[in-house]
């Protein structure tokens, strides 16, 4: 796209001159230096606008916000389960630490409707926000872009998964890192619990070992070694939940396979533009590089970058919110590494290019979110639900199964019957028996079948985003009583477009 070469070339001229031109560098950093006074002398005015700001953007955007599939899953996980212990049998299925979903656990059996999962997110997002703009040790032009980059307002701040939770402990852990090292039980106990977020956030916490680690060989420091024992702790519980169970599909993926180029790793993160958002990567972590005093902060920034791009390119391809934890492992180094004096400015001014084209990217996903917006999914649940009245005569197929994880939220009823893997339930269970093709909706007769494999309910439903050919319907009575549709999923040609809903024949 033009608009993202060109801010991918005009960000890589800026970063070249900045380096290359000491008479550049000085009038840059002069009228950096100008901005960064003005901020400070207002600093008051200028957090609480920035922190309003946030909220209300991110409060209006949330009315565009659509379901998310992982946000419905950890929702009926923790619903369906009946202890704490049955949750962390499946997270080796999730691929992901427990301690979003133990949260849950309380709030889901108290009764509490799925919404609130939203103000719980939006909760964490606000508190990570101003835990940033009070305590991050950047300069205040780089702290007030931070919250409105994209991946952090339209990502992390509006689907409710474990990954704000996971910016509110790790910004806490800094923090009380930073501030307050001689409590190192607070600070331990904090990245203990940033471990157990994510399996990203797991290998950030390994980085940070790392960095103790070569700080209490030099210094010989007691605290670093109790740290260590306690934070490796929260490292060992995420790697115990998320051992894959013999019949995870994770298993398939177990040889190193070429995933996605490194190109497209930063692509989305940064301009948009993959070749040119790599290089303009490169070049932040080179001048990265050159900025630690402390090698002990360098080594551990780079064992970080190093497993998560070997993660990334042969393991799991990952997705923006994935791929983020890249450069948020370059913030959490900078926060807590001594950086050279005559490095701060242009380290900080890197940062805050890459952040204002970040922003620039929030506008126009903004915008086309809005203008893109589509409540189909909830007009199913609100179809199904009213007009259908599900119960326990009732039979819904739904296939893929995991089309229940976002509408069985705002349904009544607590489960569907899932073809793929013969079994009645609500969350998804990615195991081996998913693949085995048992169900091919291509076959009509498969679907009609369902009613006489499942005798003794009243009417019988069938959901799916996968269209029943004209004359199949009509030959097999079966009748279409619902169809939603988002126009921005057609125009990006995904196969979770439509959602059809079937009566089929059978009593």
């Amino acid at each position: 796209m033009l608009i993202s070469l060109i801010k991918s070339s005009a960000c890589l001229l800026f970063f070249i001159l900045l380096w290359l031109s000491p008479s550049f560098q000085i009038r840059i950093n002069r009228y950096f230096d100008r901005i960064e006074l003005f901020l400070t002398r207002n600093k008051k005015a200028v957090v609480f606008t920035t922190l309003g700001l946030y909220i209300a953007i991110t409060l209006v955007l949330q009315f565009y916000h659509s379901i998310d599939g992982d946000e419905g899953q950890a929702w009926l996980i923790a619903r369906d389960s009946e202890s704490l212990g049955s949750i962390y049998t499946k997270l080796g299925y999730e691929g992901s630490p427990g301690l979003w979903h133990t949260l849950l656990f309380p709030i889901v059996k108290s009764g509490a409707p799925f919404q609130i999962i939203y103000f719980l997110n939006h909760l964490f997002a606000i508190i990570a926000v101003i835990l940033w703009l009070r305590f991050a040790p950047f300069p205040l032009f780089v702290r007030v872009l931070f919250p409105f980059i994209h991946v952090f307002l339209l990502d992390y701040s509006l689907n409710a998964r474990s990954y704000t939770l996971c910016f509110t402990l790790l910004f806490a852990a800094l923090t009380l890192y930073k501030n307050y090292y001689n409590k190192w039980q607070l600070w331990s106990l904090a990245f203990f619990l940033f471990a157990n977020t994510s399996l990203t956030a797991t290998l950030l916490t390994c980085g940070f070992v790392l960095f103790l680690f070569l700080n209490a060989v030099v210094s010989k420091n007691k605290s670093d070694w109790k740290a260590i024992l306690v934070i490796g702790a929260g490292i060992l519980l995420a790697c115990v939940q998320v051992y894959p169970p013999p019949d995870d599909l994770v298993l398939r993926l177990s040889e190193f396979k070429f995933q996605i180029p490194p190109t497209e790793i930063t692509a989305n993160m940064i301009t948009g533009n993959p070749d040119l958002s790599f290089i303009i990567y490169l070049a932040l972590i080179m001048q990265v590089m050159l900025s630690f005093k402390n090698k002990s902060a360098l080594y551990g920034l780079l064992a970080v970058q190093m497993v998560l791009f070997f993660l990334f390119l042969f393991k799991y391809r990952g997705y923006l919110h994935n791929h983020f934890f890249l450069l948020l492992s370059v913030l959490m180094f900078l926060w807590i590494g001594d950086i050279k004096e005559n490095k701060k400015r242009p380290t900080y001014i890197f940062l805050f290019v890459i952040f204002f084209l970040m922003v620039t990217t929030t506008v126009t996903m903004s915008l086309t979110n809005i203008k893109n917006y589509s409540g189909y999914v909830k007009e199913m649940a609100k179809f199904i639900d009213t007009k259908i009245q599900p119960d326990s005569t009732t039979f819904i197929a739904s296939h893929p199964g995991n089309i229940g994880v976002g509408i069985l939220p705002y349904l009544h009823t607590t489960s569907v019957y899932m073809p793929d893997d013969k079994r009645w339930g609500s969350y998804v269970i990615w195991n081996q028996q998913r693949e085995s093709k048992i169900f091919n909706q291509d076959i009509v007769q498969n679907i009609t079948d369902l009613s006489k494999d499942h005798p003794g309910y009243k009417n019988y439903y069938y959901l799916t985003v996968y269209e029943v050919p004209a004359d199949s319907v009509k030959y097999y009575h079966i009748e279409l009583l619902k169809k939603t549709t988002s126009q921005y999923l057609i125009g990006m040609g995904s196969e979770w477009q439509t959602y059809y809903l079937y009566k089929l024949p059978g009593k």
